[in-house]
């Protein structure tokens, strides 16, 4: 991508996530019951005993990945493209009290201002799919130390039914990003040791439905929990189903 053209890309995004991070509320009402947070507790296990070595969050956005992240006695460092992001998540490290082992900058992943071979391990969720991946994928290893991992958390391409659900809430995302395609994305990973990747939610989808029923909201927990063992039950027979789920957990080694 020319400079011309990323530069604009920087620029909608970071003015669509001022937007999303200056007002309350602006996610699907789904968001709410916390699915993502299912994904995150299971990248904090692939994470293991992070104590004293140096993290790198990709995108911080309000900050709360930031702040259970710092908690684990890690060398954390953190950016995101947007400014409202930074004051939010610097906001919430304050009053959590773990500011003083953070350090939060503001700039695009396509260009770190980061030394090679920084970091032990990477972390991001939801974000390389908003980014230029060729550059980005540069800028991952050139960052990462020999041997070091990168976990990423993020959003597939390949189930018609989810397409359809973007096209129509266009509000809820930027012009630019787009949902991994894992072939394309696997393609571009040549120079790195390993890739593999765990995926999340397939017919567990179909609990998100009670969350939009006042009266069968009290079904989505439990009906969650016994689709969530499907899925895992149906990756682990058809291996190839992965690929249509809504997120996959990407583990990438230098």
């Amino acid at each position: 991508m020319d400079s011309d053209s990323l530069k604009s890309r920087h620029d909608s995004e970071a003015n669509f996530h001022d937007r999303k991070y200056s007002q309350p509320n602006t996610s699907p009402k789904h968001y709410s019951y916390g699915p993502t947070y299912r994904i995150f507790q299971r990248m904090k296990v692939l994470l293991g005993d992070v104590r004293g070595k140096g993290v790198l969050e990709y995108g911080c956005g309000n900050g709360w990945m930031t702040a259970e992240l710092a908690g684990l006695g890690c060398n954390l460092s953190t950016f995101d493209i947007s400014e409202e992001a930074i004051i939010s998540t610097r906001s919430l490290l304050a009053k959590r009290g773990v500011r003083s082992n953070v350090k939060l900058d503001q700039m695009a992943a396509e260009k770190l201002n980061y030394a090679d071979n920084s970091f032990d391990v990477i972390f991001g969720f939801a974000i390389l799919h908003h980014l230029d991946l060729d550059q980005a994928l540069s800028e991952l290893y050139r960052v990462m130390k020999p041997g070091g991992v990168a976990i990423f958390a993020e959003p597939l391409e390949s189930n018609p039914a989810i397409q359809i659900y973007r096209k129509l809430t266009p509000q809820y995302r930027t012009p630019d990003e787009e949902p991994i395609k894992l072939k394309s994305f696997k393609a571009k990973l040549s120079r790195f040791s390993s890739f593999d990747y765990e995926s999340f939610y397939l017919v567990s989808l179909l609990a998100f439905v009670f969350v939009y029923i006042p009266k069968l909201s009290f079904a989505y927990e439990p009906t969650l929990k016994i689709l969530m063992k499907f899925d895992d039950f149906l990756f682990k027979l058809f291996p190839s189903a992965k690929k249509l789920a809504w997120y996959s957990i990407f583990e990438i080694r230098k």
